[in-house]
Formats: C-alpha cells, sequence, structure tokens
C-alpha cells in the first residue's frame, strides 16, 4: 500500500466520498489525534498543576511534554516560550493586550493588505488606542510588494505585522528579510504562521521575529487550540492582562505573585485535551517527515498549475508559477458568481470555501467581490484534482 493510501485511512471523513479541499479553512484530524485526546478523557481526565493525585500528575506531564514537542516542532530556543491560546486569533488579540503602552504616539505599524482579518483588526484597534499610524502595503502583480515594505519601515516604526503565508494567495513571505529590517529601527516582527506550520518548517530562532501565532486546527489538530510563540527576552518584559487562576505563584487580600513564565499568561482551565491532541498531530506529521509533505505537495501544486493553464476561463490571483507558494490556489470564474460555484462543487461532494476569505484587503484592492479557494492537506490526491476540473469544466459550461 502507497503512504498516501495509509494517510488516507487516518482520516474518517474521507470514508463518506468527499473530497475535501478547505485545508486552509481547517484541515481533518486524523484518528490517532483523536485516540489520543480519548485516552485523557477515559483514563486521567483530571486538572493540571498542584494537584498530587496519579490521575492530576499524568495530566501536567502530558500537558507540559506537549509544549517541550511544540517549541522543538517550531525550533523555539526554550519551552517557556510557547503559551497556549485558544487559536491564531485569540494569540494576536491577547500579544496586542500585553503590548499595550510600550509605544508612543505618532509612530506607525506596518500591516500588509494580504492579512487576514485576524492580523489586522487587532492591530488597527491597537492603533487606534495608542495613536499609532497605520501603513498599509499594497499589491504588485498580484502578490504582495515586499519592496515596498521594506521601505515602509523607518524610524518611528514600532510594529510590522506579516502572514508568515497569504491564506488566499498561498504566497510565501520572506519573514526573515522583513524582520531583519525592522529590528533595524528598533520595531517588533510579528508573523501570523497559521497557514504555514502544516506546509513548511519553522524555525523561530532563525526567522529572527519576535512573535508568532498559530492555530492547531490547520495543522491536524483539533480545534480550541493555538500557540502564541514570543521570544523570550520580549516575554520577560511583559505584564499579564488577563488574571484568575492558575496565573500567581500566591494571592493576599492585598498582594499577588504572578507564576513563573509561560504560566503566569494562562489564565485558567486550560484546554488540556486539545493540548495533547496537537502535540500527538505533530507527532504524527513528523513521522510522516517533511520530505514526503513537502514533495507530495509539490506534486499536487505542479498538476494543479498545468490543469489552471490548460483553461484560459479560470483566473487565478496570486501571481506567476515562479513564485514561492503552498498548496493554495484562489480563483475565479468570469460571469459566475463563486458561491455559485461553490454550490454547485458541494452538490458532488466538493468542499472548497468561496467569499473573501476574511481577507478583504485582498479583494479590495484586486475590485473582486470574491474567490473561490482550493486548499489541499496532506491527504489530497491528483485524483480528486481530476474530478475537480472536471466539476469545474461541467460548471463553465452550463453558464455559457
Amino acid at each position: 500500500m502507497k503512504l498516501i493510501d495509509t494517510i488516507r485511512l487516518e482520516f474518517s471523513p474521507l470514508i463518506q466520498d468527499i473530497i475535501y479541499l478547505d485545508s486552509g479553512a481547517s484541515a481533518l484530524t486524523p484518528n490517532v489525534v483523536l485516540d489520543a485526546m480519548n485516552t485523557y478523557y477515559r483514563e486521567y481526565r483530571s486538572n493540571i498543576h498542584r494537584g498530587l493525585y496519579d490521575f492530576s500528575e499524568r495530566a501536567t506531564t502530558e500537558y507540559e511534554n506537549a509544549r517541550e514537542t511544540i517549541a522543538q516542532f517550531i525550533g523555539a530556543n526554550r519551552p517557556e516560550e510557547v503559551i497556549f491560546t485558544r487559536g491564531t486569533t485569540d494569540g494576536i488579540n491577547m500579544l496586542a493586550e500585553l503590548l499595550q503602552d510600550r509605544f508612543e504616539k505618532g509612530q506607525n505599524i506596518i500591516i500588509p493588505v494580504t492579512e487576514h482579518h485576524s492580523n489586522m483588526l487587532p492591530w488597527r484597534e491597537f492603533a487606534r488606542r495608542q495613536g499609532l499610524e497605520i501603513r498599509y502595503i499594497g499589491l504588485k502583480g498580484g502578490i504582495l510588494d515586499e519592496l515596498a515594505l521594506l521601505a515602509a519601515i523607518d524610524e518611528k516604526t514600532a510594529l510590522v505585522v506579516i502572514g508568515h503565508i497569504s491564506n488566499v494567495l498561498g504566497t510565501i513571505h520572506d519573514a526573515k528579510k522583513i524582520s531583519d529590517k525592522a529590528h533595524k529601527v528598533g520595531a517588533l516582527c510579528i508573523v501570523d504562521g497559521a497557514q504555514a506550520v502544516a506546509h513548511i518548517p519553522i524555525s523561530v530562532s532563525d526567522l529572527g521575529i519576535d512573535a508568532y501565532a498559530f492555530s492547531g486546527h490547520k495543522l491536524y489538530g483539533p480545534t480550541g487550540i493555538g500557540v502564541l510563540w514570543v521570544n523570550y527576552t520580549l516575554l520577560q518584559n511583559l505584564k499579564p492582562h488577563r488574571t484568575g487562576g492558575d496565573m500567581v505563584e500566591y494571592v493576599t487580600l492585598d498582594t499577588m505573585e504572578y507564576a513563573p513564565i509561560p504560566q503566569r499568561f494562562e489564565a485558567g482551565t486550560p484546554p488540556i485535551a486539545e493540548v495533547i491532541g496537537l502535540a500527538r498531530a505533530i507527532q504524527w506529521t513528523q513521522d510522516i517527515g517533511w520530505e514526503f509533505i513537502q514533495n507530495h505537495e509539490q506534486e499536487l501544486i505542479q498538476y494543479m498549475w498545468q490543469q489552471i493553464v490548460s483553461r484560459p476561463w479560470i483566473e487565478l490571483l496570486g501571481g506567476e508559477k515562479s513564485i514561492p507558494r503552498i498548496g493554495c490556489f484562489a480563483f475565479t470564474i468570469k460571469g459566475i458568481h463563486t458561491h455559485d460555484i461553490s454550490y454547485l462543487l458541494a452538490k458532488q461532494s466538493i468542499c472548497v470555501r468561496a467569499g473573501q476569505h476574511c481577507a478583504s484587503g485582498i479583494t479590495e484592492k484586486l475590485g473582486i467581490a470574491g474567490s473561490i479557494r482550493v486548499t489541499f492537506g496532506i491527504y489530497n490526491t491528483v485524483e480528486e484534482i481530476d474530478i475537480l476540473m472536471r466539476e469545474l469544466d461541467s460548471i463553465y459550461h452550463k453558464f455559457q
């Protein structure tokens, strides 16, 4: 049996004879992850930290081991830099809370128009509260104008926020070069890694960035769990803004002392099963290996390009074939509404996404209402692309 066939057996929804091409929104979850979470609930369901009985000690060990697994996976220097959140959106909002009052009025934030709303709206609100200028960076040749972004960074720049990979265009941005320029002027570089972690190896240390956020559900893990990585030097200078249980060492009626990093940033009972599930998802992908994952995705990308080029009525977003990208293809078909295309594909059990994909800056700049987005996961095949294309042919001819 081929490895791809073994991989597909791990995903129960695929038994339903669907073609799932929406992993950019949320990837399917393999059975091994569900098993790990169910084992927690069935065998040692308890809260973490401070419990001296076996269940709690086991839960605590699994939880903190997961932090170590995730730290190694993203190339962090130490596990204490990993903070568990509810997802990328929650992590970025948390970071915006933590960075309050660190900047002066008149400074600026660099935000590309390609950003997902989760890495745009929190910083717009942050800028409003702090009195900072927003500098939007536009498109060139259908993709982010990185040269314009670099040129926009000046001595008054406080923050540069950038998606590691565009969730619409699929294009990979040079986070290291951007971070290097930001640091030359004393600015912070914050990266939304939601679309990257399942597709390319990540080393936050090598990137030289200040913070990195991602979600478990795009990495074959469960929903409701995310990671906010923050460089330890910066983290030491941040004061928690969310208080309550488990983030304090001790409390009196008049005083309190924060728990050590990172626990001080994880107020309340965390999503323990989801943390364990995310670590298991990472271990599962590591067992498969980056070589297979990337080679398989490149095979799908190249085949998808061939199919699109042979159909000139498909208008692809995201620039030319030579531009580095993951398996994310957003396109329109002139004269056919994106929701009509999505609906007709859904009638044939083909799952895609339609609309602005929470990145309305792109559609505004391109002057379109939205697009169809096809995103690949580790379980997709060339044969599924063939079925998709046959259905798109049928839809196109139906509307002529």
